[in-house]
């Protein structure tokens, strides 16, 4: 499959020169219409997304989704929820989610972000180029990371320092190789969105399952080396009786006060400097 970058959108407008009164005032009167804006120090942007817009970040979302539910991560979606750093920024993202601070925003009908965090994780699908404009809105409202889809790549960005630096981890997920997820993306349109979610959840399976296995070779290894130290304690037990079986009650009382094969070593060599 040939991955190939996202058409424009049908319809999109820039404005400068516009006030926040005059950006709050068009989010109100165009409230019930599908058009999505974005405010940046003066420039405002309207943009009507497309279908194959709304086709990946649809796909992307539940992608998010499906990984937390794997992990077994809390999150709290909020989709293209309107935020805004009054005065100076206002963004409408394509998905965005909680994981840190859930709590302070579930049931909520209004969030002020004077008082209220800004989302952890922001979906946008750049369709416009013109992500680099968004970057700056997303870092004025204080966003964590931002995952961003052409269609042929996804990358991660991290907020530092009042801005945005590409990493190849998600700092929510950071044991998934996320830059992997567009070869998925890219059969949003020719396989059915269901079978695709099957399928990509089988993956992120295979990706956890891969890592608990490095965990059991480790864990196998540690328990190999105890094992190794309490056969060396047992086989050293008829010397410790043949030559220090005066000591012996004070040896099993420090055994049995230590509940770990390790400490019970530490307390033979003790036995043998005391």
């Amino acid at each position: 499959m040939t991955a190939t970058w996202l058409a424009p959108p049908d319809e999109i407008i820039h404005l400068s020169g516009i006030s926040w009164q005059t950006y709050e005032t068009l989010l109100r009167e165009l409230s019930d219409r599908r058009l999505r804006l974005t405010y940046n120090r003066g420039n405002l942007e309207i943009m009507a997304p497309s279908p194959e817009h709304e086709r990946f970040k649809k796909v992307t979302g539940r992608f998010v989704e499906t990984i937390a539910e794997e992990l077994d991560i809390r999150i709290e979606p909020l989709g293209s929820t309107t935020f805004k750093y009054p005065e100076l920024s206002g963004a409408e993202p394509d998905e965005c989610f909680y994981f840190r601070n859930i709590d302070r925003v579930r049931g909520k009908k209004r969030l002020d972000l004077n008082e209220d965090p800004a989302p952890d994780l922001v979906i946008e699908i750049d369709v416009t180029r013109s992500s680099p404009n968004r970057l700056r809105v997303y870092a004025d409202l204080g966003v964590a990371e931002i995952w961003i889809y052409n269609g042929v790549s996804l990358v991660i960005k991290q907020l530092q320092n009042s801005s945005y630096i590409t990493s190849q981890t998600s700092q929510f997920f950071p044991n998934l190789p996320i830059p992997e997820i567009p070869r998925f993306l890219q059969q949003a349109e020719t396989i059915d969105y269901l079978e695709l979610v099957r399928t990509f959840r089988s993956w992120v399976r295979s990706q956890i399952s891969g890592k608990s296995l490095i965990f059991s070779d480790k864990q196998y290894c540690c328990t190999s080396y105890f094992s190794s130290i309490y056969s060396k304690t047992l086989a050293d037990l008829p010397f410790l009786l043949l030559f220090y079986g005066q000591l012996i009650p004070r040896w099993l009382e420090l055994a049995h006060q230590q509940n770990s094969l390790v400490k019970v070593a530490q307390s033979q060599r003790e036995i043998l400097l005391w």
